[in-house]
């Protein structure tokens, strides 16, 4: 026999088709820390002391110090592990040969420049280099390489090997490491654990480049948490532009658009591009997934706030742009290249005017006509759900009376029971108006005595959205107002 229980059925479809924060949770790899095990951290020292380095530590650090907030995080297993771009030599006039060592896995996607200072011999003191993991933009101090044939960037487990011969003043390698990413098992894996996690949490920062298979898996899992009473949101980003390659934005538009073409959701945001940012670890200045910037700065906000709002205020730290006002290359501008946007991506952008990089459209990857297109309408129905839910788990296996002539509720009983759960979502969607209306409304021809249920229909009226402003403009002569009055 089936327990007793509450069913609350979302409605989607019914809007027509328009065209104080929470905790934060992020699903991710890292160097260490146990895996599927979700903790809270409020401090980045005590983050990196448990889980080491790598894409999880960097999203979780920028959050806790860009917005001042405690994280919940989830350490990931590996579906595929990192791996490395080819070396490029062309920089080399020695003649050692320079390679990466593959077995060597790195912490994470680095762009990296190695620069000969002093040149000399493989294996005769003397020779020193400098390394950046920020394709120039931050160096370290000059490295020795002493008597050894290779060299450990220790911060980033990069092991750089040289072949015997000579390096000479000014030498340059470049290349570029990718950390490895979770694949649909192991997000399973990671999202099971936090919905068993009794640790309350609003969106889920969903760390790697998901493909839409994995984001098909994501999708069930978070269909999964609201038929168990646990509607919550997560935000994930599309794999980054292949800058290394040169793809241009066209491609880029197509390849993405094309492969997510078949893929709905009305429980999440699947960011496209890249966006510069510093690094809250290292202060280097990595090319990071906009989720990066994306999914905290919608935990920081009330549930009804577009992030889109210029009025909140540029992304912290946050640039498409280089020193000299031009693009760089992997960081997706929508103002400059419109359509991912189109393509129901979340994007970035820039303004005429305001200064900083904002949030393009907050969108959640829903199909057209669906009543979930943008990310407030997502993270207000999980609140009226969950306020709604609550009173009525507490009406569950209580008598009512019912109405000697029909069988059916008393009227009184269903008044009550309609004020109390009208009240309940009120007091959350209301207060502070994060809604325009919230109700519900009891059936009064339920046969409760037979079939033990009581059907009912609740429904919240959301703000509206307003993304277009039309107007004119132009001169006005006030001394021909005074000819045509006389």
């Amino acid at each position: 026999m089936t327990q007793p229980a509450v069913t609350i059925t979302e409605l989607d479809g019914a809007l027509g088709n328009l065209a104080t924060g929470g905790l934060l949770a992020l699903i991710g790899v890292s160097a260490d820390g146990p895996l599927n095990m979700p903790a809270t951290f409020a401090r980045i020292a005590d983050l990196k002391t448990n889980f080491g380095t790598g894409p999880l530590v960097e999203a979780a650090a920028r959050a806790i110090d860009i917005y001042g907030q405690p994280v919940c995080v989830v350490r990931a297993a590996e579906g595929s592990p990192a791996t490395y771009s080819a070396v490029d030599v062309t920089g080399v006039t020695g003649t050692s040969v320079v390679t990466v060592d593959a077995s060597v896995l790195p912490y994470d996607s680095y762009e990296v420049v190695v620069t000969v200072v002093t040149g000399g011999t493989i294996a005769a003191a003397g020779i020193q280099i400098t390394y950046s993991l920020d394709d120039g933009l931050t160096t370290s101090q000059p490295q020795a390489l002493g008597v050894d044939d290779f060299f450990l960037i220790t911060d980033a487990n990069i092991k750089l090997m040289f072949a015997a011969g000579t390096l000479i003043a000014g030498d340059v390698v470049t290349f570029s490491s990718f950390a490895g990413k979770p694949d649909s098992t192991t997000y399973s894996a990671a999202i099971d654990a936090l919905g068993q996690s009794q640790i309350s949490w609003r969106v889920c920062s969903i760390l790697g480049p998901v493909t839409p298979a994995a984001a098909a898996t994501i999708d069930q899992k978070f269909v999964g948490l609201q038929a168990k009473h646990k509607p919550r949101y997560f935000c994930a980003n599309t794999a980054l532009p292949d800058f290394i390659a040169g793809q241009s934005e066209a491609a880029y538009l197509s390849s993405m658009s094309t492969a997510f073409a078949d893929f709905a959701t009305t429980f999440g945001t699947i960011c496209a591009g890249a966006v510069q940012l510093p690094s809250s670890v290292s202060g280097r200045q990595y090319k990071s997934p906009v989720v990066y910037a994306a999914a905290p700065l919608i935990a920081s906000v009330d549930e009804d706030v577009d992030v889109a709002d210029v009025n909140i205020g540029k992304i912290p730290g946050a640039r498409l742009s280089d020193n000299n006002g031009n693009p760089i290359p992997g960081c997706h501008d929508e103002s400059l290249y419109p359509g991912l946007d189109d393509a129901r991506f979340l994007t970035l952008r820039t303004h005429v005017g305001p200064e900083g990089v904002y949030v393009n459209r907050p969108r959640i990857m829903s199909a057209t006509g669906s009543d979930f297109y943008l990310v407030p309408h997502r993270l207000i129905m999980n609140l009226g759900e969950d306020a709604l839910y609550q009173y009525l788990i507490r009406r569950l296996n209580q008598g009512v009376q019912v109405n000697k002539k029909t069988g059916y509720i008393l009227e009184s009983v269903a008044l009550e029971i309609e004020a109390g759960a009208t009240a309940a979502m009120v007091a959350v969607l209301l207060a502070k108006p994060m809604a325009s209306d919230a109700y519900f409304k009891l059936s009064r021809f339920d046969n409760v005595l037979s079939t033990k249920t009581l059907t009912g229909e609740a429904r919240i009226l959301p703000f509206g959205y307003v993304e277009y402003i039309e107007t004119t403009i132009g001169y006005v002569n006030p001394a021909l107002r005074v000819l045509a009055a006389a």
